[in-house]
């Protein structure tokens, strides 16, 4: 993430227009392959489910996604930002 914040289950992140949202099927010996991705037309803000690496899992649209850390900014309130 863009302030070296590192997002947690439950926290909000927002991610651009034009990012990528991948589906991973996590295979035998540790050999992972796409099976689905979306491009965001729009940009939105997502749940967090799970911080995994250089990635994130957030929900979108009720599903469990993939995307980059470096797409997701998080979203903070007011009373964090003082």
């Amino acid at each position: 993430m863009s302030d070296s914040c590192n997002p947690i289950s439950g926290d909000l992140v927002y991610v651009p227009s034009h990012v990528d949202l991948k589906r991973i099927h996590h295979g035998h010996a540790g050999l992972n392959s796409v099976t689905e991705f979306l491009r965001l037309e729009e940009p939105a803000t997502m749940l967090v489910a799970e911080a995994a690496g250089e990635s994130v899992q957030v929900v979108y649209r009720g599903t469990k996604w993939m995307v980059e850390l470096k797409h997701a900014y998080p979203v903070r309130s007011e009373e964090k930002r003082q």
